[in-house]
């Protein structure tokens, strides 16, 4: 287990109207859950850290 990583979270996703783009049928995307991430303060630090570090070369 990483401490200070971050946490991970289900989300939901409405249903809501879409298109195919190869063929321009509309369509109803349906409802779903993905996984979502949340970056903890500690992690967002250091990439912004890291890249400031990368920007002063």
């Amino acid at each position: 287990m990483f401490t200070g990583f971050g946490r991970f979270e289900m989300r939901s996703m409405k249903e809501r109207n879409g298109r195919n783009m190869s063929t321009g049928e509309r369509l109803v995307v349906p409802e779903h859950r993905y996984v979502g991430f949340h970056a903890s303060d500690v992690l967002v630090d250091k990439i912004d850290e890291r890249e400031k570090q990368n920007r002063d070369k």
